[in-house]
């Protein structure tokens, strides 16, 4: 199942407003089992920081 349109641009929206608090980095946490948040936020450039059991942590640079 592929991420939804709303999904991928609450994301990107959400990325932009972090932008505008001056931040380096966020931290964008999925399920492990998610799959589609997992293709989603990987197609926004974020590295994985630690491989979870349950949970991934994927660092995006703003």
């Amino acid at each position: 199942m592929a991420p939804r349109k709303d999904e991928k641009v609450l994301l990107s929206v959400t990325l932009e407003n972090t932008r505008e608090l001056n931040l380096e980095k966020v931290l964008v946490v999925c399920d492990k089992s998610n799959t589609c948040s997992l293709k989603m936020i990987l197609n926004t450039d974020s590295n994985i920081e630690e491989d979870g059991n349950i949970v991934k942590w994927f660092w995006r640079e703003l």
